[in-house]
């Protein structure tokens, strides 16, 4: 399958130098040097349309140069892998004949040199949109709080029978009461409908718990829209509020006129070009270095914050970690949702390694689908490592 690097991989492999030579579906056109690089389209099969065959690039409205080609990428990525695995957590405790399969491979986690195809982490060990397809697909965004909700679960939207499924991985019940909700947003943060009251009772170990048909939006002035599929602490009361979400899964899906699914994202190609943007601000919150491994591991909490006056949603981040040389830090790990609104803050947990120990974390980037890039600088990168316990042999 297809697989794209990050822009600053692209810009390191030489692919970026001329910001306007990109493939080209519609014209057969693929530049010699990404074709060298196992280069593979992205044309995709519309199932819905008797299996028509899709230009996933285009359908976000045509690149103007490389940096949208990638980005328009990364979501196509993102998106596939995510339904590929959530479609396999729907159907895994199925009998053989019903589609059940007792195991998943991934093939392959890595290419063993600069590839475009087919990874969830590039040659320098930068991740991909498909790597958050991939951690959405089998977990989802957690927020844990003790409520005894345990790791094994996983809420998500079934895109076909648009039912909400609560899988339970593990081996052992799930022995609590749980109410899951589905809010639905446009990119200018405007909810158009929430949902609910999907009560899950006890799931049995290993298998699949399923609600009622959720409804869809009746469209108007809007073709995309974001779905934010949540799961309820037990603490939360028996009307079926959800007012500590700890579990959520992000969906974004274009409909037609009449209401049915079509592969239509020029709206958020759009949005990309000509806003509004989300005001978004943030800075460190913690750094700790792991002395018990390896010095230079590091952990760093970050506060997002979308300003609540912002007329759009944050989408899509995705963050770069750089030292003090100006080099990036790879790898860097990280979970956040896929969607940040404008209404409230979320804490996103890095996990990075320095590259020597000439050198300390100074900046912390974020970019998003539509927007500015966010630069968190640490002022005192010095002081900062020395606190978390190295001392770093700066020139």
């Amino acid at each position: 399958s297809s697989s794209m690097p990050r822009f600053h991989t692209i810009q390191r492999t030489g692919l970026g130098d001329d910001p306007e030579d990109f493939p080209i579906a519609s014209a057969q056109y693929v530049p010699t040097l990404w074709d060298f690089h196992k280069f593979q389209n992205y044309i995709l099969r519309d199932a819905a349309n008797n299996n028509a065959l899709i230009d996933g690039i285009t359908a976000y409205g045509s690149p103007h140069n490389v940096q949208d080609y990638v980005a328009r990428a990364q979501l196509i990525c993102w998106q596939q892998y995510q339904a590929l695995f959530e479609g396999f957590s729907s159907k895994m405790f199925e009998d053989k004949q019903e589609g059940g399969k007792s195991a998943v491979v991934m093939w392959k986690t890595q290419s063993p040199w600069p590839s475009l195809r087919g990874f969830l982490y590039d040659w320098w060990l930068g991740t991909t949109g498909s790597l958050e397809g991939v951690r959405i697909g089998t977990g989802g965004y957690r927020r844990m709080d003790n409520s005894g909700i345990g790791s094994n679960l996983k809420i998500q939207l079934n895109l076909a029978t648009m039912r909400v499924e609560l899988v339970n991985r593990g081996r052992e019940s799930h022995p609590y009461h749980s109410f899951a909700s589905v809010n639905w947003y446009k990119f200018d943060g405007e909810q158009v409908l929430s949902q609910n009251g999907f009560k899950f009772g006890p799931v049995k170990p290993m298998s699949v718990a399923r609600s009622e048909v959720i409804k869809i939006p009746t469209t108007e002035s809007y073709q995309v829209l974001f779905a934010q599929v949540s799961l309820s602490s037990p603490k939360d009361n028996d009307m079926g509020e959800t007012k500590n979400n700890i579990f959520r899964s992000w969906y974004w899906m274009s409909f037609n006129d009449t209401g049915d699914f079509n592969y239509d994202y020029k709206e958020l190609g759009e949005w990309r070009d000509n806003g509004p943007y989300p005001h978004v601000s943030g800075h460190i919150l913690s750094f700790t270095m792991d002395n018990k491994t390896e010095k230079l591991w590091w952990t760093a909490e970050v506060l997002i914050q979308v300003d609540p006056s912002s007329k759009a949603i944050a989408f899509a981040p995705q963050f770069s970690a750089f030292d003090t040389s100006g080099n990036i830090l790879n790898p860097l790990l990280f979970e956040v949702p896929a969607v940040l609104l404008n209404e409230e803050d979320t804490t996103v947990v890095l996990h990075g390694k320095l590259n020597s120990y000439d050198s300390c974390l100074a900046k912390i980037m974020v970019d998003f689908w539509a927007g500015d890039q966010l630069e968190i600088s640490v002022l005192d990168p010095e002081s900062l490592c020395k606190t978390a316990g190295i001392i770093p042999n700066f020139a």
